[in-house]
């Protein structure tokens, strides 16, 4: 079984800057400026399945990041700018090789399924998806290219399996991309670490959610 294991807890302070300096090696050398124009921003299945202490499925840093991603979505709404939050909705009979591969499945009646209290607002949109990649079959792309998006912050879980597949496929659309390092989670230290590494080397900026918060309370300071 895989070992499951807290990557850091709300207790421990701003874990990004540890982060963040373990991936250097890893960036671009010149990496992309963050600018909040033409941004928004995608939160990747935090639902009760995932985040719920409860839950068979509980990823043991979700819950701890809930605050920053709630943050983060503050500072978007507050700058009118795109949030979409994914929720994770398997179909019995027709969920393919995610049904044979994990054998469980996150059905719609399950009120795990639904996205954590905390994080619900009626300024936020809810896209139902099926697979590990928020773009496929979901309309996700038409949505966002219809608001003027550019460059998507990321953030969610699993860092390993929803975030870096849909990091990869927003790369591959031409997205300026970025992944909000203390705002995403998975099982333990080495998968999170090994994700983080492949997509800074090769699909996205790492970040941390402070930076992309301030860069909107810039804005509203410029203009």
């Amino acid at each position: 079984m895989i070992l499951k294991e807290k990557i850091f807890d709300s207790e421990s302070g701003d874990p990004a800057e540890g982060i963040l300096a373990g991936l250097e090696p890893y960036l671009k050398r010149e990496p992309l400026l963050f600018s909040p124009e033409g941004s928004a921003l995608l939160v990747l299945d935090m639902q009760g399945y995932f985040v719920d202490p409860g839950s068979r499925a509980l990823v043991p840093s979700a819950p701890d990041i809930v605050q920053v991603v709630s943050s983060l979505a503050g500072a978007f709404e507050a700058a009118d700018a795109p949030a979409v939050f994914t929720r994770h909705i398997d179909v019995k009979g027709q969920a393919g090789m995610m049904e044979r591969w994990w054998g469980g499945l996150i059905c719609r009646e399950d009120p795990l399924s639904e996205i954590w209290h905390e994080l619900r607002s009626e300024d936020c949109e809810v896209l139902d998806k099926s697979k590990y990649d928020a773009f496929l079959g979901t309309g996700l792309d038409g949505r966002l290219r219809d608001a003027g998006v550019e460059r998507l912050v990321i953030a969610g879980v699993m860092t390993h399996l929803c975030v870096e597949t849909t990091v990869r496929s927003a790369f591959m659309r031409d997205y300026e991309v970025f992944v909000a390092v203390d705002a995403t989670a998975t099982y333990n230290r080495e998968l999170f670490d090994g994700a983080l590494r492949s997509m800074a080397h090769g699909f996205a900026v790492p970040v941390s959610s402070r930076s992309i918060i301030e860069a909107f309370k810039g804005r509203k300071l410029d203009g």
